[in-house]
């Protein structure tokens, strides 16, 4: 596309992998809490593995941990488009971002996530768990 050659053209080929390295930590920490916080969830508070509480588990755990990395998100975004006149890097984008609107701005989109990440992580946490306990189920016949 037409700013795909632009972007090429200003920064060169390492210009497409901007907001790789976010992604990439944002992807480590989001994973680390998601499960983190599903499996807390599983032991303390629900103590059982029955699919509901799982389907539960994940949906609280996933939307609690995209909440607070959201920002990683929202900076990560804006660094894959830049324009002439925003700031390049990751601190500058996201200073820039807080002066433009604050923390809302930083969190900008984030009921939209919830809408895609609960539906998502329902069926992700719900399907494994349902399919985890019909295999050790079917094992122990």
């Amino acid at each position: 596309s037409q700013v795909t050659i632009a972007l090429v053209r200003e920064q060169g080929v390492l210009g497409l992998y901007g907001g790789a390295i976010p992604t990439f930590v944002g992807a480590l920490f989001f994973e680390g809490a998601r499960f983190g916080i599903y499996r807390w969830l599983m032991d303390n508070v629900f103590e059982s593995d029955h699919w509901f509480y799982a389907t539960a588990s994940g949906i609280t755990a996933s939307m609690v941990g995209g909440t607070v990395l959201y920002p990683n998100d929202t900076i990560r975004r804006r660094l894959q488009m830049p324009s002439e006149s925003e700031a390049k890097s990751y601190v500058g984008v996201g200073l820039a971002l807080y002066r433009e609107g604050g923390m809302g701005k930083l969190f900008s989109g984030l009921p939209l996530y919830w809408a895609k990440v609960a539906p998502a992580a329902g069926v992700q946490f719900g399907v494994y768990a349902a399919l985890k306990n019909w295999w050790s189920d079917g094992e122990r016949r």
